[in-house]
């Protein structure tokens, strides 16, 4: 014996038996509508003993949801953020929970929405906040070899460097010429090569932020079977 169902009907579970004497047969059918309305169907019991079809006539009434999204397009600068709103509406006295997503935002952004989850009652409303938050690029300040030394640290190199040059008297005569007799001269020239040691150490550190363009974002509203997106545009300078 063969049992189906059509659309948006299904058979979920049957149990019939093929003895012709006492047939009976019973069957459960799930009902999932994808929109609001009226809908029919039919459940076929074809039986290959009786060479019979039997047709049970199923009827249901769909309920369904409509999202609506507010604004369609926002303008940020990197670093702040686009807010939106979803207004999202029973119809034909559909009740039940509804999950809210959201996808399409750039990279080094994030998206999400307020409340991600929510109760819709029969004839009511539920408004969902959706904020991208965009990232600000940067560039940290330069880390040389003394940065993050204690300042006493810091003074015993740079009297290092003073004790070293110090010591090259012959070496900086070549350099300086008649001004190497100078001791302040020669503090001075030390200083500027510990200085110029410490500075070709340093390397800034770069932050990308989210890139700048127009993006399309996808915010989506489930309440399993149904599923309804809307679209709306977003734009980082």
């Amino acid at each position: 014996m063969a049992v189906d169902a059509t659309p948006p009907f299904s058979l979920v579970r049957e149990n019939c038996t093929t003895d012709s004497s006492a047939a009976s047969c019973e069957a459960e059918v799930s009902f999932a509508p994808s929109f609001a309305g009226e809908f029919a169907g039919a459940l076929t019991i074809a039986s290959t003993e009786t060479n019979g079809t039997g047709v049970v006539v199923l009827t249901g009434a769909g309920t369904d949801f409509k999202v609506a999204v507010s604004p369609s397009a926002a303008t940020v600068v990197r670093g702040s953020t686009a807010t939106y709103r979803l207004t999202v509406e029973s119809q034909s006295g559909f009740a039940g929970p509804i999950q809210a997503s959201c996808s399409g935002a750039p990279a080094k952004a994030d998206c999400n929405a307020s409340p991600a989850s929510a109760m819709l009652a029969a004839a009511g409303s539920q408004t969902i906040e959706v904020n991208v938050t965009t990232t600000a690029g940067s560039a940290s300040a330069a880390s040389g070899v003394f940065d993050g030394m204690p300042r006493y640290a810091s003074l015993f190199m740079l009297i290092g460097c003073v004790f070293l040059l110090g010591r090259r008297r012959a070496s900086f005569d070549a350099i300086a010429g008649r001004a190497a007799g100078s001791r302040s001269y020669r503090l001075l020239l030390a200083l500027v090569l510990c200085w110029g040691f410490a500075s070709c150490a340093s390397k800034p550190a770069i932050v990308e932020g989210t890139p700048t363009g127009t993006f399309t974002l996808t915010f989506q509203i489930a309440s399993e079977p149904l599923t309804h997106s809307q679209t709306a545009t977003l734009i980082v300078q």
